[in-house]
């Protein structure tokens, strides 16, 4: 009993950093490869596209490959869009200040104007090119939740505004 309790402290100790460990810094990209590929796969059977490769490789994923990423799935995605939303508010300024490559501005722009990606967070305006575990979620949960509201068709029965109501 004892040393189950031991144990258990032990292993609370470890994943809280109370003691010293070799972690990577941010995200692994293998980890985001494979929570990509899933999502992905998920959203190709819902959305009835193919199902997109993604390299595998070691090391730390940076906010530029999950903003490509992102971009790439997004890209591939709006083709089964069903409503197209009112621009959402960016922030050029932020962008710039926290991004130094062109593309990787460019793609923040688009993802920010569309609203699939908060337009002030970690993944836009994080110190560094590192992204942490709890960053790349928020992020990938944030995206899917509106690729999906956009590839929804509304149902005019459940829908006021689209039955000519207020």
């Amino acid at each position: 009993m004892i040393r189950g309790i031991l144990l258990a402290v032990g292993f609370g100790l470890l994943a809280s950093g109370g003691v010293a460990q070799d972690k990577p810094v941010g995200a692994l990209r293998s980890d985001f490869v494979i929570v990509a590929k899933e999502l992905d796969k998920a959203a190709c059977t819902k959305l009835g596209l193919k199902v997109s490769e993604f390299p595998s490789q070691e090391g730390a994923v940076t906010r530029a490959e999950v903003i490509a990423s992102m971009d790439m799935l997004f890209d591939k995605y709006q083709v089964k869009f069903r409503i197209t939303p009112r621009p959402h508010d960016i922030y050029p300024e932020v962008i710039d200040e926290f991004n130094s490559d062109a593309k990787t501005r460019e793609r923040l722009r688009k993802l920010s104007r569309w609203g699939v990606i908060s337009p002030v967070s970690q993944l836009v305006a994080g110190k560094g090119t590192s992204i942490s575990e709890e960053d790349v979620g928020d992020a990938m949960g944030y995206f899917y939740a509106q690729v999906f509201v956009y590839a929804h068709q509304p149902d005019p029965k459940w829908t006021p505004s689209l039955m000519g109501g207020e």
